[in-house]
């Protein structure tokens, strides 16, 4: 389980397979990020992205505030886990997983990948 926060909303990931948006002041649940099939290992947010990693190498990118998923990668690392990853400024995002792979996508490119590296 994750949770991160800026004082006013707060976003929590656990192994029910979703991705939660609090409204922190009212202590209430204004969002529900369905689409992982497996537990949410890792999540970064930046804005109203969030980019989430599973246990079996899935990697997601939503907006909060449409609730959807607007990207998906279903196998970014070969079935293990995602073990990090970071969203910069709404323009790439970096993920590592437990194959040893560290993968860059760029956002204005519908995700593509722009550089990608297994550590042996």
């Amino acid at each position: 389980s994750q949770v991160r926060t800026d004082g006013r909303a707060a976003v929590t990931a656990s192994y029910d397979k979703t991705l939660r948006v609090w409204n922190v002041g009212k202590g209430a649940c204004v969002g529900v990020l369905r689409g992982h099939r497996d537990p949410v290992t890792t999540f970064d947010w930046h804005n109203s992205l969030v980019v989430s990693g599973g246990r079996r190498g899935e990697v997601r990118l939503w907006d909060v505030n449409a609730d959807k998923c607007v990207l998906a990668f279903a196998d970014a690392h070969r079935g293990k886990p995602v073990t990090s990853v970071r969203l910069n400024n709404e323009s790439v995002f970096v993920t590592t997983g437990a194959d040893g792979g560290v993968v860059v996508r760029d956002l204005r490119a519908d995700g593509q990948v722009v550089a990608q590296h297994v550590i042996k």
